[in-house]
């Protein structure tokens, strides 16, 4: 989620207001995450804490670093557990 977050932030083509509700997501998200981090007593969400600052970190140093981000792609077929 965070990846298309940053892509609808940096996308040239959006809307200016959307582009400064993407920004703002992040921030108030880098926030949400320092704090968490700070709290959280398992080790698991600290690592996953820091690893999206880090992805932060880097999207505001280097909006062109963005195009090195690929999500993985899910698995071909449908969700465990999903039923059509």
């Amino acid at each position: 989620m965070l990846f298309f977050v940053f892509d609808c932030g940096a996308n040239p083509e959006a809307d200016a207001g959307v582009r400064a509700a993407a920004f703002n997501a992040v921030e108030e998200l880098d926030g949400w995450l320092a704090q968490r981090a700070g709290r959280e007593g398992d080790k698991a969400w600290r690592g996953h804490c820091a690893f999206a600052r880090l992805r932060i970190e880097r999207m505001r140093d280097d909006p062109a670093s963005l195009e090195e981000i690929a999500p993985v792609q899910p698995p071909p077929g449908a969700p465990i557990g999903t039923t059509y």
